[in-house]
């Protein structure tokens, strides 16, 4: 599913859930396209990192956010003074208000694009340790998990990567193979390759 696609959905749905979708960025359109909507759920799309339009959804009964960026205890605060439903863990409150203090720490006025791109993949390659995926060890929270744990798979990095970009204004997705995750960043127009990974291997 893509931003498109959102912007298409039909007025009647009122059940709306996405997961591991990398290409969905903007649900700003969502209260609108779809007035009637009930249920939302989110699950791990590192593209979306604004949820102010939930604030816009006058239907809604029942929200599930689960490795969302831009949880935060207010939006809680508000579902609950609304009597909504709600599925958001402590851990990804935590891990989402960490998005701006890091930005804050490592983003300077006047940055380029460029500069801004290197100083979030030095951020990922000194603070996120890499680990090797095996099957006893779970990637289904990646960016609470990466945050808040200080390591993760490739995925789990890509992912974390990804939500920094984004937050940070930078337009990007997470691109995966059978066995490795990475980024594809924009700059000046043109895509390029990001691997936070190959990053902390030679920095």
């Amino acid at each position: 599913m893509t931003d498109d696609d959102i912007r298409n959905l039909p007025a009647s749905v009122e059940t709306l859930s996405l997961g591991f979708s990398n290409y969905v960025t903007d649900l700003s359109s969502l209260p609108e396209t779809c007035p009637n909507l009930k249920n939302l759920s989110l699950n791990s799309c590192s593209g979306i990192t604004d949820l102010s339009f939930i604030y816009r959804l006058h239907s809604l009964e029942k929200v599930t956010l689960n490795d969302i960026a831009g949880v935060s205890q207010e939006l809680l605060d508000y579902l609950k003074s609304q009597g909504i439903e709600f599925y958001i863990t402590e851990d990804d409150v935590v891990a989402s208000e960490m998005i701006p203090q890091i930005l804050d720490q490592i983003i300077e006025d006047g940055m380029t694009d460029e500069e801004k791109i290197q100083a979030i993949a030095l951020y990922v390659s000194r603070h996120c340790k890499y680990k090797l995926f095996s099957a006893d060890q779970s990637n289904e929270d990646p960016l609470s998990t990466t945050l808040l744990d200080g390591k993760g798979v490739c995925a789990g990095i890509a992912y974390t990567t990804n939500v920094l970009l984004r937050s940070a204004g930078i337009n990007s997705y997470e691109a995966v193979s059978n066995s490795h995750a990475w980024n594809l960043v924009e700059l000046d127009g043109k895509y390029y390759y990001l691997d936070a990974v190959a990053t902390h291997n030679c920095r």
